[in-house]
């Protein structure tokens, strides 16, 4: 167990370590999210694509 002679130096660790972890969280999330948006634009836009492109008929 870590311990400093203050309380206050001990928080002050931690608080920046728990900011961190929080920061790297936040990037790992908006990375999955941004990564998902641009999956569903892609499939939108194809069956954009899909429905105007006329059906040929014999």
């Amino acid at each position: 167990m870590l311990r400093h002679t203050r309380q206050a130096t001990t928080s002050n660790v931690y608080v920046h370590l728990l900011e961190e972890v929080k920061l790297g969280a936040a990037d790992s999330v908006d990375g999955v999210l941004s990564d998902l948006t641009a999956r569903r634009a892609e499939r939108g836009k194809r069956r954009r694509e899909r429905v105007a492109t006329p059906v040929a008929t014999k």
